[in-house]
């Protein structure tokens, strides 16, 4: 077994698990509060599962970021490589996006006017796998700028930046962006394809505390 698969199973396992309860909990709580209307609506449940989007995305981030501060330095200084860190945490972010958006995807479509109109469940897809890859990403980037720069010049201008996949995500939307969502949402999978790249130059160079 790979360092990078033994890694990945680690940082999956916690981020997996919290994001599977906070699905399983907001799932309950909508059909509970649905449930207590006068009728339960399929399209009313669509409604407010579609603005979970931003939350998921949201709490992504801060499971990414705390991946990142908890489990890089341990794993190096137990013995495994930066490289294998890397990639074990990019590969969860990317299989939690996706994992994200199927079930985004599925919920939505329990409202029948999302498979018969194929503008909203092109959204489902697309728009959801651009605003939680960016949330993911996002929390990989400011992870690995704090590791790396602390709270020198350096990482006052890289924390910023960490957030743009995030935004770019959330702006991929019929709301904010019209007609031209999907372009957005093109440009934000872009950003954070280079997110990702430029996470692993950060991380990769990143000094280790030494063992006491």
């Amino acid at each position: 077994m790979s360092a990078t698969t033994v890694v990945f199973r680690r940082i999956f396992r916690l981020i997996g698990s919290y994001t599977l309860g906070l699905w399983a909990g907001g799932t309950a709580a909508m059909l509970v509060v649905l449930s207590l209307s006068d009728a339960l609506s399929t399209s009313q449940f669509a409604s407010l599962v579609s603005l979970t989007r931003g939350s998921i995305a949201g709490f992504q981030l801060a499971l990414s970021l705390l991946a990142v501060t908890f489990f890089f330095a341990p794993l190096v200084m137990a013995g495994a490589t930066r490289r294998a860190v890397v990639r074990a945490s990019l590969l969860t972010v990317a299989v939690i996006a996706v994992a994200n958006t199927a079930v985004f995807t599925a919920l939505l479509a329990l409202d029948p006017r999302v498979l018969d109109d194929a503008g909203t469940a092109g959204f489902a897809l697309l728009g959801g796998l651009a605003c939680f890859l960016g949330g993911g990403v996002s929390g990989l980037l400011l992870g690995a700028s704090l590791s790396r720069w602390g709270k020198s010049r350096n990482s006052w201008l890289a924390v910023p930046l960490g957030f743009v996949p995030l935004l770019s995500g959330l702006l991929a939307t019929p709301e904010y962006a019209g007609e031209a969502w999907p372009i957005v949402a093109c440009v934000s999978l872009v950003i954070s394809l280079t997110g990702m790249l430029a996470y692993n130059t950060i991380l990769t160079n990143s000094p280790i505390p030494k063992k006491k």
